[in-house]
């Protein structure tokens, strides 16, 4: 059973009892959406949720590690800062090591949501301009994209440290690795292969804040093109 949208805010309301219930129940995987690790950008977000409160969760879910959660981040927000990015990043790698059994999702950049707050900062303060066609609208979709989204703020460091954490997340808490594993075909092995060549790098980077020549996040977006094609191809 998969519980999609859960909010900190509701999940620090549940007891050790009601998650030991959800767990006996068939509860096996909670999406919460997190978004960042910055409580300026939480804010911005009107989340109603602290960093502090995110930690605070994550700890007590830790201790039901049958009842997996996958923490979903969004990047690149009108305003946020390099030093909300490392807020956020250090706030994923507190979450996996105090709770081996989470995950993090990819993390999309931000997209804009027409007549939003955001949207008006981010055309009023940046200069942003909102897509005008309908191809366009798809364009700017992450998943979707043929390039790589960077908004009018983001600075090269901003950039960087995006593409390393989106490329990164995908090894550090080694979900493709374990969700992978019954499938033996040879590209999923070496793809696996070369995930768990990576994760030690990935780690050292965001460790130690060295995010140049992110050349990772390219080869990510090729392997994710197999992975998609030959789901595909088995569909």
């Amino acid at each position: 059973m998969e519980f999609r949208g859960a909010r900190i805010n509701e999940l620090a309301k549940m007891d050790d009892d009601f998650l030991d219930l959800m767990c006996r129940a068939g509860g096996r995987v909670l999406m919460v959406g997190v978004e960042s690790g910055s409580d300026r950008i939480l804010q911005k977000f009107q989340k109603g949720i602290t960093r502090a409160q995110v930690i605070e969760v994550n700890r007590k879910l830790a201790r039901f590690p049958q009842l997996v959660c996958m923490y979903n981040m969004l990047y690149g927000a009108p305003g946020e800062t390099y030093e909300d990015l490392l807020e956020t990043k250090n706030l994923i790698l507190q979450l996996m090591n105090e709770n081996p059994s989470a995950y993090v999702g990819a993390g999309g950049d931000w997209k804009p949501i027409p007549g939003t707050q955001l949207v008006e900062i981010a055309k009023q303060e940046f200069g942003f301009k909102e897509p005008s066609t309908i191809d366009e609208w798809i364009e700017i979709d992450t998943s979707d994209a043929t390039e790589k989204i960077r908004h009018p703020w983001y600075t090269d460091r901003q950039d960087n440290l995006i593409r390393v954490l989106q490329a990164g997340v995908f090894v550090i808490d080694r979900k493709f690795i374990k969700e992978s594993a019954k499938n033996k075909t040879l590209v999923y092995r070496v793809i696996r292969t070369l995930a768990r060549i990576y994760r030690p790098f990935a780690m050292a980077r965001l460790n130690h804040d060295i995010y140049w020549l992110p050349i990772e996040y390219d080869l990510m977006r090729i392997a994710g093109r197999v992975v998609a094609s030959l789901k595909k191809q088995a569909a």
